[in-house]
């Protein structure tokens, strides 16, 4: 994607099963703020997030890609 710009909480959590929900509502705000800035929040933007193992998580740090800027594809695994 031409845009791909990286969300990462300030608070260390390890994944998306063990963020507060207050964490989160902050994460949420943020997210949508810097997708507007971003110039994608009205054209549409891919949020993406891997939790645990099986599901692709590399990093054990609780991280979001924003990917954007231009019509995304989709393959089926």
């Amino acid at each position: 994607a031409p845009i791909h710009v990286l969300i990462i909480p300030k608070q260390h959590v390890d994944c998306f099963q063990d963020v507060s929900p207050e964490t989160m509502a902050g994460l949420t705000t943020f997210t949508q703020e810097v997708a507007t800035k971003l110039g994608v929040a009205e054209t549409g933007y891919r949020l993406i997030t891997n939790n645990g193992d099986d599901g692709g998580q590399e990093v054990g740090h609780l991280h979001f890609h924003i990917l954007g800027g231009a019509k995304l594809s989709w393959s089926k695994l």
